[in-house]
């Protein structure tokens, strides 16, 4: 089956998500999900309390104006934790724990 080659979404809110993507996805104005993602690249930009399994092919995850999110990972057989890094724009330095995001695992409480 051929996947699109990207998927633009925004005003999602309260529900469950499941895309598969060749290209990018980019996502505005969502709130209250759980996103499963599969992509090349993945943009958020004003997000709030979502969680978010990803498998991102260039590992990293670009999100903007977005607080209160839960990051965790899988590949294409297992559940695990988050193999890709998640850059702020509104928190660009790593010296700090950023308060906008969790990096998480599947044994973590």
């Amino acid at each position: 089956d051929e996947l699109p080659w990207s998927i633009h979404a925004q005003g999602l809110k309260s529900c469950l998500v499941a895309i598969r993507c060749d290209g990018p996805i980019i996502l505005h104005d969502v709130e209250n999900l759980v996103l499963i993602l599969e992509c090349h690249q993945l943009r958020i930009h004003n997000m709030r309390n979502c969680q978010v399994y990803a498998l991102v092919a260039n590992d990293r995850v670009i999100i903007e104006d977005s607080r209160d999110l839960i990051f965790l990972g899988f590949s294409e057989d297992a559940l695990g934790p988050p193999c890709f890094v998640v850059d702020d724009f509104d928190w660009p330095t790593s010296e700090t724990v950023n308060p906008h995001f969790k990096m998480k695992t599947f044994s973590d409480d």
